[in-house]
This record gives structure tokens, sequence and C-alpha cells, in this order.
């Protein structure tokens, strides 16, 4: 959902819960754990590429770096 901030921790921690004990059990688990993996890497880039464009303020503004 755009604009609402995912809890990356909860997600991944629900896969992990998710049922192995058959083969398509073990896949749809894996597929969701690649899922919220791959969603946590994008939203990490995009908020790494911010920080370097300058688009997200400083924690310690008036701190020297």
């Amino acid at each position: 959902i755009p604009g609402q901030v995912r809890d990356w921790n909860e997600e991944l921690q629900i896969t992990k819960e998710l049922s192995k004990k058959t083969l398509p059990e073990r896949l749809i688990r894996e597929r969701a754990m690649f899922k919220v993996h791959s969603d946590f890497v994008a939203a990490a880039i995009r908020g790494c590429q911010a920080v370097v464009d300058g688009n997200i303020m400083a924690i310690n503004p008036g701190e020297e770096s």
C-alpha cells in the first residue's frame, strides 16, 4: 500500500511460520520469503538513493560531519 510503512520483521516472521510439511507448502513458503526479501531490498535501495540525493533530512542536522 503506497505511503504505508511496512513492518519487515513481522512479515518475515510470518513467512517463517508457514507450514513446510509438503512440497506445495514449502514452495508457497519459499515464494513468500523471496517476495518479502525482494520488496525489502527494493525499499532499502530507494531509501539509500534518497539519502544520496539529499532528499532525506539528517537525524542531527546541527552536528558537524
